[in-house]
């Protein structure tokens, strides 16, 4: 599961939390589907590269396992 991060202002009914002066905004809905969030950065030379995971991992089904239509 991937999450898009973009730069903008809170929304209304949105969770705002300050890390090294920094406001991130997520929709409620999101942190309680997924739980919370760990943004992870690392850097190479010039660029930063972010890394936003959630705690709960959505659970994938499908393939040849999912089904008995193949039986």
């Amino acid at each position: 599961m991937t999450f898009n991060l973009v730069l903008d202002g809170p929304a209304e009914g949105d969770r705002v939390e300050e890390h090294d002066g920094i406001k991130f905004a997520v929709e409620s809905e999101l942190i309680d589907r997924f739980g919370p969030f760990v943004l992870a950065s690392s850097r190479s030379g010039a660029q930063v590269f972010l890394r936003l995971t959630a705690e709960k991992q959505p659970v994938v089904s499908g393939g040849c396992d999912s089904c008995s239509s193949c039986e």
